[in-house]
């Protein structure tokens, strides 16, 4: 009996570490804004092979896992560049004419699945069925109730990120944050999530071509968003979910250009 119970001593803190360590999994999330810009590069390198074609591409965005493991969503998404048939190679390709035809919004919860319009969801302020977005979930807030979605629009030469910040509990509609409705929305370059400063406190680094940007915090409890000279120890910033499949292109097809 006294083996057994030594055993069972012993065992213990080995069972408790490795249940720590399981949501700890759970609740951060590595970033992953570079395997972003890499899908957003294949996108734009695809689009911009041939001009004098019309290119249209469908993908599946990376699946983002809520911190309490019960909500998870993703994008299915198809975008476009229209080409110019007279295109003749004497000059650089420049993505002038994108567009994202559809763009659908699956969530999970439980055992239930759903797809939803996201461009219906939305709105028509960001204009995002006139232009080729590509659409990532990025965080959650540590209490699963939002979710961050980034978007990159491939457009000219450049790329802009926005922001969106969406409520499931209010069937995952974009969150009134006054006039401006996302952070960095007066930053020339868009955005980027730096993480969450506390639970209900996210920032952002907004980008300026040429200048030195500047940080952005998102209250989510007063949902205000306010600008800020520093960040203290930027270290302990966090994001949160878990990403369970990554960004795939699904179908690549070709006609006319314009």
């Amino acid at each position: 009996m006294k083996d057994n119970r030594k055993s069972l001593i012993i065992l213990l803190p080995i069972i408790i570490l490795s249940f720590l360590s399981i949501k700890a999994e759970a609740y951060a999330q590595s970033r992953s804004s570079e395997d972003i810009q890499a899908f957003t590069d294949r996108v734009y390198t695809r689009f911009t092979d041939n001009c004098s074609k019309t290119i249209e591409l469908t993908y599946k965005s990376q699946t983002l896992t809520s911190p309490d493991r019960n909500k998870s969503i993703y994008f299915e998404t198809i975008v476009r560049n229209i080409g110019d048939r007279n295109y003749n190679g004497s000059s650089a390709c420049v993505i002038e004419s994108g567009q994202t035809p559809v763009a659908k919004i699956v969530i999970s919860s439980g055992s239930n699945q759903r797809a939803e319009n996201f461009i219906s969801l939305v709105g028509n302020q960001y204009n995002l069925a006139n232009k080729a977005a590509i659409l990532t979930p990025v965080s959650w807030s540590a209490n699963s109730r939002y979710v961050i979605v980034r978007v990159d629009y491939v457009l000219g030469y450049d790329f802009l990120t926005d922001h969106l910040i969406l409520d499931s509990q209010n069937n995952y509609r974009q969150i009134n944050l006054g006039s401006n409705n996302i952070p960095c929305a007066n930053a020339g370059a868009g955005g980027e999530l730096l993480g969450f400063t506390s639970s209900t406190v996210v920032a952002f680094s907004c980008g300026e071509f040429g200048d030195p940007g500047y940080i952005e915090v998102v209250n989510l409890g007063n949902r205000s968003i306010s600008r800020v000279n520093n960040l203290g120890n930027i270290s302990r910033l966090q994001t949160y979910g878990m990403i369970t499949s990554n960004h795939s292109i699904r179908k690549i097809q070709e006609f006319p250009g314009r």
